[in-house]
C-alpha cells in the first residue's frame, strides 16, 4: 500500500501544477487615409493583411506611440505571421482624402507586434482622365511599426497613403512606390 502511496503522490503534484494556457485577446482597427494633388484616381487590389507577432525575447523599439515612415523589410521567414484579412478589397485612395476608412479589423492574441504587410492583387492610377496599370514591386506594401495589443482592448492604426508623391512615371508605365505615414491612433483603448 506505501508503494502505491509513493508512486501516485508525485503523480498527485504534477497534475495540480499543470494549468491550461488561455490567451487573451485584443483588437486590431486598421484604417485608411489619403492626401493627394496631381493623380485623379489610384485603386489598390488588396487581398490580404498580416502582422508580426514579436517572439517573446524579440528586440522591440520602446517608443510604440512615435509616428512612423512605412520602411520595407527584407524579412522572409513567415514563422510569427498572422493574417488579419484575407479576400478582396478595392481601395480609391483620392476617394478617402482627409477622411478615415476602416480597413479591417480583427481580434489578435495580447503582445508586441513588430510588422504589417499589405498583399496587393493589383493597382490602377488615373492621370488627365486615361486609366493606367500601377507595378507594384513584390505585390507587398511592408510597414515596420511596432505596436501593442492588449487584453480586451482596442488598437487602432493609420496608413496615411500620399497618392502623388507614391506614383512614379517611367515613359507609359506607372511604379507604385509608396510614400505612406503610420500613426498608432490610439492604443488600448
Amino acid at each position: 500500500m506505501k508503494k502505491i502511496l509513493i508512486l501516485i503522490f508525485p503523480l498527485l503534484l504534477l497534475s495540480l501544477c499543470v494549468t491550461p494556457t488561455v490567451v487573451a485577446q485584443g483588437i486590431l482597427q486598421l484604417k485608411i487615409t489619403d492626401k493627394v494633388e496631381n493623380v485623379t484616381s489610384l485603386i489598390l487590389n488588396i487581398d490580404e493583411i498580416k502582422v508580426h507577432k514579436a517572439f517573446v525575447g524579440e528586440n522591440v523599439t520602446e517608443n510604440f506611440n512615435e509616428t512612423t515612415e512605412g520602411n520595407e523589410t527584407n524579412e522572409t521567414d513567415n514563422a510569427g505571421w498572422v493574417t488579419v484579412f484575407s479576400g478582396s478589397r478595392a481601395i480609391d485612395l483620392i476617394t478617402i482624402i482627409n477622411v478615415e476608412e476602416l480597413l479591417g479589423e480583427s481580434g489578435l492574441d495580447a503582445g508586441r507586434y513588430t510588422q504589417i504587410r499589405l498583399s496587393v492583387d493589383n493597382a490602377t492610377v488615373t492621370v488627365n482622365g486615361t486609366s493606367y496599370d500601377v507595378k507594384v514591386p513584390s505585390k507587398n506594401i511592408k510597414f515596420v511599426h511596432p505596436f501593442i495589443i492588449e487584453s480586451n482592448k482596442t488598437t487602432s492604426l493609420v496608413f496615411d497613403f500620399d497618392a502623388d508623391k507614391s506614383i512614379v512615371e517611367a515613359g507609359k508605365k506607372y511604379i507604385l512606390k509608396p510614400v505612406v505615414k503610420v500613426f498608432t491612433e490610439f492604443e488600448g483603448l
